[in-house]
């Protein structure tokens, strides 16, 4: 708390502050941090812009380790700006896919030689945030005459961590649910008949990637042989390259 005071000519006394630091009292924590955008290597916060005064040069962004903090990034509000509709924004860059953070924001004030030690409290988002799960990059299937098992490919980092998980849909109108694991067996097909199929990941948080596909499976005919010699997709023509029934 600053308190100060002027006479009728507007002459302004000197400042009491109970909180004193650099010179001036001490920035407002920052507050309401959150997030507004991930993919998976950042994550995009946002808070609200602290008061004009005491004035604010810049922020300072920290992650914790045990009880220590490491700083992993700044702000500087005369470069970049500080006061973006009310709110100020920052991406942290460089992080692990689908994995949970907290960041640690800290309000400071720099005098002319860039001393920044006139610092707010460090203000942190209460629940962490994950970044971005990364989407199937293509599938494998394996089939019987009623059957096809669809596998998801690529790598899909902390599956089972929170609400991650993996999603089939299939034209026949079959779904899969969200799964913590990359394959699903779709049951009850037709003999010979070829299916289409998209899958959708998501990470801890819940939070949708667009889905991908179309991906293409085709069952068995009747007596365990192979599917025809050409599967359709929407774009050209796939030969089968086994009539073992994976494709």
């Amino acid at each position: 708390l600053c308190v100060k005071a002027r006479n009728g000519d507007g002459v302004e006394t000197g400042e009491t502050c109970s909180d004193v630091v650099n010179g001036y009292c001490r920035i407002n924590t920052p507050t309401n941090i959150h997030h507004t955008g991930n993919t998976v290597s950042s994550i995009d916060w946002q808070w609200d812009a602290a008061p004009s005064y005491p004035p604010v040069s810049g922020y300072e962004f920290y992650k914790k380790d045990g009880s220590n903090y490491i700083k992993v990034g700044t702000k500087s509000c005369s470069v970049e700006g500080c006061s973006e509709g009310g709110s100020v924004n920052w991406t942290w860059t460089g992080l692990s896919p689908n994995s949970p953070y907290t960041i640690y924001i800290r309000a400071v004030h720099c005098d002319s030689n860039n001393n920044c030690n006139g610092g707010s409290e460090r203000g942190y988002n209460k629940t962490p945030v994950y970044t971005s799960i990364e989407s199937a990059t293509g599938h494998t299937c394996s089939a019987t005459p009623n059957s096809i098992t669809i596998t998801a490919d690529g790598t899909f980092t902390n599956l089972t961590s929170g609400s991650s998980g993996i999603y089939f849909e299939s034209n026949s109108g079959h779904k899969s649910g969200w799964l913590q694991t990359t394959s699903w067996t779709d049951i009850g097909l037709l003999p010979g008949s070829t299916y289409v199929y998209y899958i959708t990941t998501r990470n801890g948080d819940g939070d949708e990637n667009a889905k991908t596909g179309p991906y293409i499976c085709t069952t068995l005919a009747e007596g365990g042989g192979g599917p025809a010699g050409t599967c359709e997709t929407e774009s050209d023509l796939c030969k089968v390259e086994s009539v073992g029934g994976t494709y």
